[in-house]
């Protein structure tokens, strides 16, 4: 006979949860088994019983909460020519199309709403040793403005969207720009964390007027975004906050509560006016008001939150790169998850195409693939 046997009975008021048992013996009596199908919260008593006589009892109250699974989601996808492209950051863009960065293959992309891709070669500059294209925006000038070249110095490029014409800028080898937002002021606004953290002020004559320093040391900084109160938000990855800067250059950062939060590079203006960010570490979505209070949301198992964005629905949305699915959010904080017909495509940016639909980038599966929220 095994030393140890095992039972389990309903709490009062609760019931067994269907599809799972208890292992009754012998090396894993107590061990809890199966794939739950209802969705619930069941207080069970499991009894573990040794062999002596008179026989000994350990009961322990556990709680078993069975989450909704996620819902297949009704999405499109095509793949991107280039293979291996590392399709990255996604926008809508004047010309009634979506644009994209491929990341690895120093290109910038755009993809008709029916499918139709067009490909374009950035130019690699002298010095320059890597064509690491990210964040890629519609400026004023309706060109996609981009920035190329993390590695040795980055520059922030454009190109215009109807000829697929490449303008680029020459900032030097100075600069490791992480992010870049067009602010209110009519400047272009960019993280950089080449020597010291800072945020940098160009005009969109290519000119850098300020540099503000965040960090005295090089820390990790992400993208950033303009706030509902005019302001510039960004992510510093590295002391684990959300930073502000005012377009005067003050600087406030406000620590997210959960510690090694893992935040993403990627941020977004909700359609609450709070800016939104993904904790891919911690599996968490968070907000931050333009007060500087911050309430975050955890995610079911492992799903990696990376890339987020509002949606037309008035809901944020967010790609949850280790599970391959897509996730949605309410102002209020109520989640749904859908998955991805293809299977660990490790999706990554997500944005609104000029169709009402939303697109997102898929970098493990090498396609781009769009949804109506």
């Amino acid at each position: 006979m095994s030393p140890y046997t095992a039972s389990w009975s309903p709490a009062a008021g609760s019931s067994l949860p269907p599809v799972l048992s208890v292992v009754p013996e012998p090396f894993q009596a107590g061990a809890i088994v199966g794939t739950p199908t209802t969705v619930g919260t069941y207080r069970v008593i499991v009894t573990i019983t040794d062999s002596e006589t008179p026989a000994r009892h350990i009961r322990a109250l556990y709680s078993i909460i069975v989450y909704p699974g996620p819902t297949p989601l009704a999405a499109t996808e095509y793949p991107i020519p280039t293979s291996n492209s590392g399709a990255d950051d996604i926008t809508a863009g004047p010309d009634g199309n979506v644009w994209f960065t491929e990341s690895p293959a120093g290109k910038v992309a755009k993809v008709t709403t029916n499918g139709v891709f067009s490909e374009y070669v950035i130019p690699q500059r002298s010095g320059i040793t890597s064509n690491t294209v990210i964040d890629i925006h519609t400026g004023p000038n309706n060109n996609l403005w981009f920035i190329n070249g993390v590695t040795g110095g980055a520059n922030v490029d454009q190109i215009v969207p109807a000829s697929g014409a490449i303008t680029q800028s020459n900032l030097g080898t100075s600069h490791n720009f992480r992010g870049l937002a067009f602010g209110r002021d009519g400047n272009v606004w960019l993280t950089d964390a080449q020597s010291s953290a800072r945020i940098d002020v160009l005009t969109l004559g290519g000119v850098i007027t300020h540099q503000y320093q965040v960090n005295s040391s090089p820390v990790t900084l992400g993208h950033i975004v303009v706030g509902s109160d005019g302001n510039l938000w960004f992510v510093d990855v590295d002391d684990n906050s959300i930073g502000k800067i005012t377009t005067a250059g003050v600087i406030t950062e406000y620590p997210v509560p959960t510690a090694s939060s893992g935040l993403s590079t990627i941020l977004t203006l909700g359609p609450d006016g709070n800016v939104w960010f993904a904790e891919n570490g911690a599996n968490k979505v968070g907000k931050i008001t333009t007060a500087g209070v911050i309430t975050e949301f955890s995610l079911p198992g492992n799903s990696g939150p990376l890339g987020l964005s509002a949606g037309p629905d008035g809901n944020v949305w967010f790609t949850e790169n280790n599970a391959s699915q897509i996730g949605r959010i309410t102002p209020a904080g109520s989640i749904k998850e859908f998955t991805i017909p293809t299977a660990g495509s490790g999706p990554v940016g997500i944005a609104p195409g000029p169709d009402g639909d939303l697109w997102f980038t898929e970098s493990n599966a090498n396609k781009v693939a769009t949804f109506k929220p």
